[in-house]
């Protein structure tokens, strides 16, 4: 049975990782082969393995032996010594990995989020090294999708440093994005939507480590074709936390993903989880967070000082009418869903979303101390991920 897969885990599905080795006295130069015997064996139901690999294996998921490649490949980073990358592609896309290994064991990222049939290569530009992961899947029913994702490689660190669409067939219809040139302050790209031709220009930010784009023009004409996709769609979806598991052959009950959603605001048209302690004022006049007037439910926990608010976007609108940063992330399941970078100020922490269905969209953004956010970060994303929009 073939899954179609779109990601949902909004806020924990790439993260950094720790050491091969757990203590200092362990630490020592490690090679391709021992790494991939170690995958080998975490593949195999090695808890241990799993352990030095910073659990690249889901172990509550079924073991599986159906993996379509696993593989370890390296690059030579003259300042850091050897990087090792690791690609485990499933045709259950909940079981696809992507990791980053320096020389010394330590892991220095692990993604999760990827879909489809899988590939690399390497590429350097402006002293650093990138390694690119190239996604070939299919969304809904029919529509056949490329997408390409460049993992920045700096000292001892790893992060996601460009994520977007490259391709798009829709029947007779063909979308390309292609890069055109690709320095350490920029990525240019050539669009052809067929009839026209295009451009957009993503630019590199030193403080979050991301190329960006104001636009976002190849991103949003593919939500387009997602979001207006007409045809019932026949095949299964991996839409969320739940089916995500069930593809794997995890059976769950709903409750035990998400909490039930214990407000409702019938005005506006949507309902969401609120733990305790949390006060709820609605029709309120947003402050002056936003680049125009708005009213919406304002969500407050006075003993963690922390916030939230949720607008219901007019029609015709999207939230960049209402913010000033790029939502240059975005994940698409049930809803589409586009969210920007943690904003940080001094001591303070602010992240929007855009949630959309059918018409209907909505701006949910929270503002919070640094450490509030860290320390009860599963609150939020339960939050998040407990938003229902009213059919």
């Amino acid at each position: 049975m073939k899954f179609r897969f779109l990601i949902i885990l909004l806020l924990c599905s790439l993260t950094g990782c720790s050491h091969l080795f757990k203590n200092d006295s362990q630490k020592q130069q490690v090679y391709g082969p021992q790494i991939l015997s170690l995958v080998k064996d975490a593949l195999n139901g090695n808890a241990g393995a799993n352990d030095s690999l910073s659990k690249l294996i889901d172990m509550k998921l079924p073991l599986s032996g159906n993996y379509n490649q696993v593989s370890v490949d390296s690059i030579q980073d003259y300042a850091n010594g050897r990087i090792y990358f690791v690609l485990l592609e499933h045709p259950i896309p909940t079981y696809n990995r992507f990791a980053i290994y320096g020389g010394s064991g330590r892991c220095y990222l692990l993604d999760k989020s990827l879909d489809g049939n899988l590939k690399t290569s390497v590429y350097k530009s402006g002293g650093g090294v990138f390694i690119q992961v190239e996604e070939d899947f299919v969304s809904k029913d029919d529509l056949q999708l490329v997408r390409k994702s460049l993992y920045l490689v700096s000292g001892d660190t790893a992060s996601l440093a460009f994520r977007d669409f490259s391709e798009l067939k829709n029947g007779k219809k063909s979308f390309i994005q292609n890069i055109e040139s690709f320095t350490k302050d920029s990525i240019s790209t050539a669009i052809n939507f067929g009839k026209t031709q295009d451009a957009d220009v993503f630019v590199f930010d030193r403080q979050t480590l991301k190329y960006t784009s104001r636009a976002n023009k190849f991103q949003k004409t593919v939500l387009d074709e997602i979001n207006n996709y007409g045809k019932i769609v026949i095949k299964p979806q991996i839409v969320d936390e739940q089916s995500a598991l069930e593809a794997a052959g995890v059976k769950v009950k709903r409750d035990s993903v998400q909490s039930i959603n214990n407000f409702q605001n019938d005005e506006d048209g949507f309902s969401l989880y609120i733990p305790e302690e949390w006060k709820v004022i609605k029709n309120f006049n947003i402050p002056g967070n936003l680049k125009i007037h708005a009213k919406g439910t304002y969500f407050l926990n006075n003993s963690k000082g922390a916030r939230f608010y949720v607008v219901k976007i007019a029609q015709g609108d999207s939230a960049e009418s209402y913010v000033n940063y790029p939502f240059s992330n975005f994940v698409k399941g049930k809803y589409t869903v586009r969210f920007t970078e943690k904003i940080i100020t001094g001591n303070n922490l602010y992240l929007y979303f855009e949630i959309s269905c059918k018409g209907k969209n909505f701006l949910l953004f929270f503002e919070m101390p640094k450490l509030v956010y860290e320390e009860n970060k599963p609150t939020f994303q339960s939050i998040i991920n407990s938003f229902e929009i009213n059919a």
